[in-house]
């Protein structure tokens, strides 16, 4: 689009039309940093819930954990809390800008001033929208992360079975001992080491 209508048969309607349309082209960045902010509130409220889900999940099932399984969670959830970091700084980016940066656009020469500052609006609103898609797609995928993590802790892998070996002494169960094998040099009259019943 070059800028400049040409005649025609243009109609009222083509020309309202041309008319809303050069409006929303002067309005695009404004509408992209609007949505983009309303984006930040939702990502915000999102993150807000799953901090509650870790204040009530709590630290002390982890104790219960493996350390394969400990480690495991760990490395979800950080990876998952750098993902929200960078969602963050990508919502407020496409919302507010970049921070310690400004765009500026020379108004010399005066000829095509038009042209580069539709330009220059259509690339920021590019950016902001990419940004937008960014910060939820980072969101989403930290949420993912924080629920395998929780998964992990709700249902954490099964420790091995540990066989009972049992002591008898006249068919009589004396003592239980929870191991694979028990290692015995001698034993008196009448007891026997063996699988537990």
């Amino acid at each position: 689009m070059n800028g400049q209508l040409t005649a025609g048969n243009a109609s009222l309607a083509d020309l309202d039309a041309a008319a809303e349309l050069a409006t929303n082209e002067n309005g695009r960045l404004g509408l992209v940093r609007a949505r983009a902010e309303k984006w930040v509130a939702a990502l915000t409220a999102l993150t807000g819930l799953l901090a509650s889900v870790l204040v009530v999940k709590g630290p002390d099932t982890v104790t219960d954990l493996t350390t394969g399984t400990k480690l495991t969670v760990g490395i979800l959830f950080a990876v998952a809390f750098v993902l929200l970091a960078y969602a963050t700084y990508q919502g407020y980016a496409a919302a507010y800008g970049k921070p310690g940066m400004l765009d500026e656009l020379s108004p010399n020469p005066i000829e095509g001033l038009a042209a580069r500052l539709r330009q220059a609006r259509r690339i920021t609103a590019a950016h902001a929208q990419g940004a937008v898609r960014n910060a939820v797609i980072a969101t989403f995928a930290a949420i993912g992360l924080i629920a395998a993590a929780v998964a992990v802790t709700w249902f954490p892998p099964s420790a091995p079975k540990t066989a009972h070996v049992c002591v008898n002494v006249n068919s009589t169960v004396v003592a239980e001992v929870a191991a694979n094998h028990l290692d015995v040099t001698r034993t008196g009259p009448g007891t026997t080491i063996g699988t537990c019943p």
